[in-house]
């Protein structure tokens, strides 16, 4: 990557952590659309590599809210998933990958602007936990399911989900390595980029007292759509 390539990144993955920081979410979803469009080999597994620093420290940091009285039901759901998402991954060719990443990323925003929430309910549990896998797996980005039935943004939830997206995160990882997508090259990179995320996290308490919440996130969704809607008629030109 050039070097210009690498500053976009560090300033998007520094913005982004500081606003999954503050707000609970975000990193990601900012950040995918973006990777994808300036070297589609970093989703999945770079920005699943530096998802398990964040939510390692995001859960740290809200570990006296953490009830995971759910999380049996996710996680069931999440393990067929994450199977689904490399066999995808496996089907895609280079040239299809960035319709299926805009696509997929579209999709998960609209999901994530749904505020009417779902029943909690073993079954919706369950299928939040299979869609957070497939999408996890495939372009990073796996909370929105999860929190469209986990629902309300409090601390419980902010908890609830770093130390759940830690535990999936994890097990995403071991399936992109079983299926051949996480190399040492992928760790190197992440690596590389770790300063940035550690960096906007901690300015997270800084900033979380400047943020309005809904125009924050308005401002999110604005950001990751028109990258991933960018991505999307690149990958079909």
């Amino acid at each position: 990557m050039s070097p210009t390539a690498w500053l976009i990144l560090y300033l998007v993955i520094a913005a982004g952590s500081a606003v999954q920081g503050a707000i609970g979410f975000g990193l990601n979803v900012i950040v995918a659309p973006i990777a994808a469009l300036i070297d589609p080999t970093l989703v999945p597994p770079v920005l699943i590599l530096l998802g398990v620093v964040h939510t390692g420290m995001l859960g740290w940091s809200e570990r006296r809210n953490l009830h995971l009285g759910d999380v049996r039901w996710i996680l069931l759901g999440r393990v067929p998933g994450v199977a689904a998402g490399v066999w995808i991954l496996g089907l895609v060719t280079q040239e299809s990958t960035q319709v299926l990443f805009g696509l997929m990323l579209l999709g998960l925003i609209g999901l994530s602007m749904y505020r009417k929430g779902l029943p909690r309910n073993p079954y919706t549990l369950t299928a939040a936990g299979g869609m957070s896998g497939i999408t996890g797996t495939t372009v990073a980005v796996g909370g929105p399911p999860v929190a469209l039935v986990l629902a309300s943004n409090t601390p419980r939830l902010r908890s609830d989900l770093a130390t759940l997206q830690l535990i999936t995160t994890l097990m995403t990882l071991t399936g992109l390595w079983l299926g051949g997508h996480l190399d040492f090259d992928d760790v190197s990179t992440a690596a590389c980029l770790l300063p940035a995320l550690v960096g906007g996290f901690g300015l997270a308490r800084y900033v979380l007292r400047y943020l309005d919440r809904d125009r924050t996130v308005a401002i999110v969704y604005a950001i990751s759509g028109a990258a991933a809607l960018a991505l999307l008629i690149k990958g079909l030109a």
